[in-house]
């Protein structure tokens, strides 16, 4: 490795460390940031991505050196950003890319990095950052009212949630440490699955397994229990099966099952998809996906085919 591509190395590491401190600390910063008067830092790791990846882009100019999937997200980004111009302006394109920069820098840092992700650092830090959500969940738990708990700080005018504050039939949403129990739950179940993947003891596995399946119940989001539970079966048969082209054929599921996700909002447009809930159960286990088959999704198409988008 050369001396330049080990700094650029060294720097995404530790981008990459701030970027996930700060996602899962989100809700707190936002509210500590705020309090002292610098909440416009909590920006700052998105800033400095854009920057590595700005930083990536004219080192491979220079060298005239670039590698074929960033040739292709860099047609994909300037068509993108073509359409984006044409119908909504510079300051939705500009919002876009600001939006999409943790992507970006994931993409553009991942060969700089890659020497550094062992086994061994992977579990660590993934570890690390699962205790850390789970002692926030812990923690808001014990305290459900937590000083950043729906938390709003203004920016230019603009009132934005520090941290989501909602309940479901009287029972208060547990966030943690986060922006709400919609980022804590996807915290759980990634940081969850890498330390379960890379667990070599199988008591320690289930119970591991029943703690993170409590814990994602607990702030009772259901696509994240969806994905928790799918992914560990997927993965547990995966181990089992001997044949490759089983392998490959069995790993089109997850891939079915995206194709079929985003599907579904465009269907929903033209199509009644009422689900026709009437009990309270249902209602807690169903009603959120109603809501976007019936409102969400529909309103969403139909606002971008009004501007003429579509």
């Amino acid at each position: 490795m050369r001396h330049d591509e080990r700094k650029l190395g060294q720097v995404a590491v530790i981008l990459f460390i701030i970027f996930i401190a700060f996602e899962i600390f989100s809700g707190v910063l936002r509210f500590a940031l705020d309090k002292i008067g610098i909440v416009y830092f909590i920006y700052l790791p998105k800033l400095f991505g854009l920057a590595f990846c700005l930083t990536i882009f004219l080192v491979a100019i220079k060298r005239f050196k670039v590698r074929r999937g960033s040739l292709v997200l860099f047609l994909a980004l300037t068509t993108a950003a073509f359409v984006g111009l044409t119908y909504t302006g510079c300051k939705q394109l500009l919002f876009g890319i600001w939006s999409a920069s943790p992507f970006l820098f994931s993409f553009f840092s991942y060969p700089f990095i890659r020497n550094y992700l062992t086994e061994r650092n992977i579990f660590r830090w993934s570890l690390l950052a699962l205790l850390t959500a789970l002692c926030g969940f812990i923690i808001n738990y014990l305290y459900p009212t937590v000083p950043w708990m729906g938390y709003i700080y203004n920016i230019g005018g603009t009132n934005i949630e520090g941290m989501r504050e909602w309940v479901v039939l009287d029972y208060q949403r547990i966030g943690g440490f986060s922006r709400g129990s919609f980022s804590l739950a996807y915290q759980i179940v990634l940081f969850g699955l890498i330390v379960y993947y890379y667990s070599k003891s199988k008591i320690k596995s289930f119970i591991l397994f029943l703690i993170l399946l409590s814990a994602i119940l607990f702030t009772t989001m259901k696509t994240a229990f969806v994905v928790f539970m799918g992914v560990s079966i997927i993965c547990s048969l995966y181990v089992r099966i001997n044949k490759t082209y089983l392998r490959r054929i069995f790993l089109c599921i997850p891939l079915l099952l995206l194709i079929a996700g985003c599907y579904l909002p465009l269907l929903s447009y033209k199509s009644d998809l009422t689900l026709g809930i009437d009990s309270i159960e249902s209602k807690v286990l169903l009603g959120s996906l109603e809501d976007r088959l019936i409102n969400t999704w529909p309103n969403f198409i139909a606002m971008i085919d009004s501007e003429g988008s579509l």
